[in-house]
């Protein structure tokens, strides 16, 4: 079984990478699918670490981004869609960014 320190240094890892790719997501969704299936798949590697908040984190962002994306396209059709787009979007850069600093000083997300 892998050492602490080394399920730590692979949660911080995967922790920035999916930070990464959901502020490149605030560009193109793709990327954000691929966090959010990143965050869901890893969230066992963090347990026991400062990170494990963190992925708790990631995975509610491609959640709730999920819902409220295709909310906000459902609904471009009578012309409301795009301010949820609009919130939507500065959500996810608050909660991409304030993790991605919290997780590069090693703090936890809550």
């Amino acid at each position: 079984m892998a050492s602490t320190i080394d399920r730590t240094g692979a949660a911080r890892s995967w922790t920035l990478l999916i930070y990464g790719l959901y502020l490149a997501a605030l560009f193109t969704a793709l990327p954000l699918v691929l966090g959010g299936i990143a965050a869901l798949l890893k969230r066992p590697v963090a347990l026991g670490t400062v990170y494990e908040s963190h992925l708790d984190n990631q995975v509610r962002v491609f959640w709730v981004s999920l819902v409220f994306g295709v909310l906000g396209w459902v609904l471009s059709i009578l012309g409301i869609g795009w301010p949820i787009w609009a919130v939507l979007w500065l959500w996810v850069l608050w909660r991409a960014g304030r993790g991605l600093w919290l997780a590069l000083d090693g703090r936890p997300w809550r």
